[in-house]
């Protein structure tokens, strides 16, 4: 778990700096490109159930119903969906 309450992947791109993603798998499934050593001798898996419910849960009370910005300008949808119920 990150600073956040949650975990974070290492790799963001400036424009999702500050969207919110739940991490479901950690490090990658290729793990073949030539020009990336970032996740060499690092084992592709994914989260579990529990982790990832665990991180759902920290951010929904870390923001609640305040949705960072640019979480809710990337939004699809018009309208705000109903809570996840698991």
């Amino acid at each position: 778990m990150s600073a956040q309450g949650y975990e974070v992947g290492p790799i963001r791109p400036p424009s999702e700096a500050n969207s919110l993603l739940v991490r479901v798998t950690r490090n990658c499934p290729w793990n073949k490109c030539k020009f990336c050593n970032l996740y060499k001798g690092e084992r592709f898996g994914t989260r579990s159930f529990q982790e990832i419910k665990a991180d759902i849960d920290n951010i929904s009370l870390i923001y609640g119903e305040n949705v960072p910005a640019s979480a809710e300008k990337n939004c699809q949808t018009k309208t705000r969906p109903k809570p996840l119920t698991l």
